[in-house]
């Protein structure tokens, strides 16, 4: 059941797949993805996420969205009957609820430890700046039957990897570690496992150094440079 309460002055909200919390200053916004053991969202569960994103989008208050994982892995490989929901679920309506961070007109942060594979792997793409560590694994792992459940994120990482590098990753099925996906720009930043907690924390308060109108320019502006044919990122 979905809830809402004030604790110690900060303000969080519980729903169904990952619960989204506002700090005491009501400037950052942590959202967590917690659906044990992998971390893997639903169709469904994409779409409430979305919504959160566009609520925090719409707070005058929140200046950074931090997005993150409990546990390990920040999204892990899907069960059967995850894969089976995404295979039915509408692919642009789940394109369009997957890249809510890249529409978003603040900065979003990921903090990527452990596996961050699939529609997992396309969240974090979809935010602006991407931490990562020696534990982190990026990919886009093909299915036991060779089948693909869309191609989620492959605009975005060709954009920043290039033709030969995606076919390395795709072609090969090979996961990309944290230290080459820093090497490949796929990341922006790389720390010790250890230090992945004050990484982002300093990257935040840097954010929160810069003008919440020009991260929104900037953005917009990105925005509008982008190619709008590309609908199915």
């Amino acid at each position: 059941m979905n809830h809402f309460a004030i604790q110690h002055h900060s303000l969080y909200e519980r729903r169904d797949g990952f619960h989204v919390r506002i700090d005491d200053q009501q400037t950052r916004a942590d959202i967590t993805l917690a659906q044990p053991p992998t971390n893997c969202l639903s169709p469904r569960q994409f779409e409430q996420l979305r919504m959160a994103f566009e609520r925090l989008d719409d707070n005058p208050n929140v200046r950074v969205i931090v997005l993150r994982a409990a546990g390990d892995h920040f999204s892990n490989t899907a069960s059967a009957q995850l894969e089976a929901e995404i295979r039915r679920a509408s692919h642009a309506r789940l394109a369009w609820d997957i890249n809510a961070p890249l529409r978003c007109s603040k900065p979003v942060v990921a903090a990527n430890r452990g596996h961050c594979f699939g529609t997992g792997f396309a969240l974090s793409l979809a935010c602006d700046l991407r931490i990562v560590t020696e534990t982190t694994q990026y990919g886009f792992p093909l299915k036991k039957d060779d089948s693909l459940n869309g191609t989620f994120g492959w605009s975005h990482a060709l954009e920043m990897i290039g033709s030969a590098r995606m076919r390395e990753i795709l072609l090969r099925a090979r996961p990309i570690a944290g230290p080459q996906a820093f090497e490949w720009g796929l990341a922006t930043d790389f720390v010790a496992d250890s230090d992945l907690e004050e990484m982002t924390d300093a990257t935040v308060r840097e954010l929160l150094g810069a003008s919440a109108t020009m991260h929104s320019t900037v953005k917009s502006a990105l925005m509008d440079l982008d190619d709008p044919s590309s609908s199915a990122r």
